[in-house]
Formats: C-alpha cells, structure tokens, sequence
C-alpha cells in the first residue's frame, strides 16, 4: 500500500512536470488523442456463458515530454460505456460496477519507461493501482508524420478496484484493447 502512494506521488509530479511540454523519443511536441480513429475496447467473460464485449465511445487523452520524461494521460467517461445491451449497460454504469453518478471519470496516468513499456497509475471508482503494459510495438509514426499510434492488450483484475459484483458470474479478469492514435498540436 504504501508503495503505490509513493508511485502514485512520484507519477502526479511527473504528470505537473511534464504537461504543456513537448513529445517522445527524439521528437519534441504535444499529442492529443484523435477520438475518431481511436478505439478503446474490454472484453470479459461470464461463467458459463460468453464473452461480453464492450467499447468506451468518449475518452481523451494526450502525451507530453519534458527532457526525458514523456508522460501519457487520459480520461473515460464511464457514461459511455456501450456493450450493446442497455439493461447490461445500466447495471455496469451503476453504483454495484462503475457507480457513474459518483466517479463519472476514469484516469490514467503512465510514464513511459522505453520505447514501448508504459508505467503508471489507473483510478477508476477513487481507487488509485499501479498498471503497466508493453505496447504491441514502439511508440510508433503512422503514415502521417504528425501522428503517433498506440496499440497494446492487456489484462487487469476488476477487485483491486473494487468492482466485485456478480462474482459468481462473471470472471474477474478483464482484457483491455487500446489502438489510440495522437495527433501532433
């Protein structure tokens, strides 16, 4: 516990350092999250029957760079939370899940380590865990040079923060698919 307060201050002052600064390695500018060709995507299974699948459809987020330090961040609206299933959706966006009234947004705050290894933090219902992943490849230009792409898959554990409703029917693991592209300011 209290080394991820320490993660946690240690990345939020990163985070001041950093924001309003220029961008990744061995380029220096600002990058905003481009929504539009962006996809945020979280698949988890229920017992006994199938994998649910589901979208966030509003999220920002940008990466910045002072010196050595690049730094990504971001944000999702819970209330845009789409499994293609309204009574499902209300029941994850309620207060048993994701209580949206409550904690509207989630957060992420993550360093980049290397090319491709990002470390940070993920608050989602006031409960700050540490969360790291390996990008699917570096920090990659796409065609346009005034883009960047972002694609990694990883796996987090709903309980560390505190979404354990439904334990009997819906497994505790959940698969995160990120393809972001940023677009240089």
């Amino acid at each position: 516990m209290f080394n991820r307060f320490i993660l946690l201050i240690v990345l939020r002052l990163i985070f001041i350092v950093a924001v309003g600064s220029s961008v990744s390695f061995g380029q220096s500018a600002d990058y905003v999250l481009d929504l539009d060709s962006s996809s945020l995507v979280f698949t988890i299974d229920e017992i006994g029957k199938r994998q649910v699948v589901g979208t966030f459809e509003s999220f920002e987020g940008a990466i910045s760079s002072s010196g050595d330090i690049t730094v990504l961040n971001g944000e999702i609206n819970v209330d845009s939370l789409n499994t293609q299933s309204k009574m499902r959706d209300a029941q994850l966006k309620g207060r048993l899940f994701f209580n949206k009234k409550k904690y509207p947004l989630i957060a992420y705050e993550g360093e980049f380590v290397s090319e491709n290894h990002v470390e940070g933090v993920l608050q989602v219902k006031g409960l700050v865990v540490p969360l790291s992943f390996d990008l699917s490849c570096p920090l990659i230009s796409t065609s346009n040079e005034n883009q960047l792409r972002l694609k990694t898959e990883f796996s987090i554990d709903r309980r560390e923060w505190g979404i354990v409703s439904y334990k009997k029917m819906i497994k505790n693991e959940v698969l995160v698919n990120l393809d972001l592209v940023f677009i240089k300011l």
